[in-house]
């Protein structure tokens, strides 16, 4: 039972920032290099490499989150840097593990499903609507390429269809039902004492 909660909560959690990842990525990666250095090695998570922009990604979203809790003075550099770096580690090694399951599912969006989504992105908006040339150089100013993201788009899409569906769903399981049930027909016994509050 728990996990099951723990996992809704996880995924209803995740959403919010998969989909602050879909209208915000040109942004997300100001203030997030101090911590890419540190990485030596990159290796891979259940198949799926890690690259830079994973780690600001990463670092971004932590940074993000953090705030949310502390307020928008708090900083990263406020933490010591071993729990930091296990932060955003953590936070690569959720995405990466739910991204390997989105391919495992065949759950990954079409390049023109995340073409579409890109063009209706406010951020790239010029006076006549979509601006190409406002979105390429926002995107290599974040030294990306726009394959970059486009398939940085796919995943994100994807991952939100996934978490969307997920916590949207409601399964009951019979030992859940069980546990239930029985938790209503418990019955307690409770005994008051009252005492002299001044020998007290």
């Amino acid at each position: 039972v728990q996990m099951l909660e723990s996992l809704r909560n996880f995924l209803s959690g995740k959403r919010v920032i998969a989909i602050t990842a879909l209208l915000a990525i040109p942004f997300v990666f100001l203030g997030s290099q101090s911590f890419g250095t540190t990485f030596a090695s990159f290796g891979t998570v259940n198949g799926e490499p890690v690259s830079q922009m994973d780690v600001n990604l990463a670092t971004s979203q932590v940074s993000q989150r953090l705030q949310s809790m502390y307020g928008e003075d708090f900083s990263l550099d406020d933490l010591d840097e071993d729990i930091s770096l296990e932060l955003i580690k953590n936070e690569i090694i959720n995405q990466k593990t739910l991204l390997s399951h989105v391919r495992k599912l065949g759950l990954l969006v079409s390049e023109k499903t995340a073409k579409q989504e890109i063009i209706n992105i406010e951020s790239f908006q010029g006076e006549n609507g979509f601006d190409q040339i406002l979105f390429e150089s926002t995107i290599r100013a974040n030294g990306l390429t726009p394959d970059d993201y486009f398939e940085l788009m796919q995943e994100s899409i994807a991952l939100d269809r996934m978490f969307k569906a997920m916590s949207s769903v409601a399964f009951p399981i019979q030992s859940n039902i069980d546990a239930m049930a029985s938790m209503l027909e418990t019955s307690r016994d409770i005994n008051f004492i009252k005492l002299d509050k001044n020998p007290l």
